[in-house]
């Protein structure tokens, strides 16, 4: 996954994956020379999506599938990745579900979205702390067949498209998650 900076194209953050057979984790890195140079941000970890806040570009957030180093979550950085910290409370995973996905709303970058997958099910969480809180808003529909891709209109931040693993179905919501189909 790669993420860009809203206001400066050559700073960049990319994840790389992980491979629990082959023994080998992901890591996170960042570019601010357009990718002459990187730094190594996160080490150990397997991040699945990078999300940036297009108000606050400083501010990133980073989700982290299951390895044996870091428990499955969402990391946020509030100065451009010299510092992390934990901002999952309220998001249920264990050693099989995950944060797969995140987005961030545009025009209200405080207002989040996750998504979990896993083995058996999944769960889409929405934030309007900035991450600081997180709330179950997938329960009673087929999002908890496990949300991989979360998209926000940036048009229209009530309307929201996710896809889902495990029945391959699109949802769409114009009432920012309150009603689906």
């Amino acid at each position: 996954m790669i993420a860009v900076h809203p206001k400066n194209d050559s700073i960049l953050y990319v994840g790389t994956g992980s491979s629990f057979s082959a023994g080998t984790y992901g890591e996170v890195y960042k570019t601010t020379d357009a990718g002459a140079s990187w730094d190594t941000l996160i080490t150990h970890c397997s991040p699945t999506d990078i999300a940036i806040d297009p108000q606050h570009p400083d501010t990133v957030y980073v989700a982290l599938g299951i390895t044996n180093f870091t428990h499955p979550g969402i990391l946020k950085t509030m100065d451009g990745g010299a510092t992390w910290a934990w901002a999952d409370s309220g998001i249920t995973t264990d050693w099989e579900t995950n944060v797969s996905s995140l987005s961030i709303c545009a025009t209200h970058p405080e207002t989040l979205f996750a998504g979990t997958t896993g083995i058996y099910s999944g769960n889409l969480y929405r934030s309007v702390n900035g991450g600081l809180s997180w709330q179950s808003i997938g329960d009673s529909t087929g999002l908890i067949n496990g949300p991989t891709d979360i998209e926000i209109d940036p048009l229209h931040p009530d309307t929201m498209y996710v896809a889902t693993s495990w029945t391959g179905d699109i949802y769409k919501t114009t009432t920012a998650g309150r009603t689906w189909s």
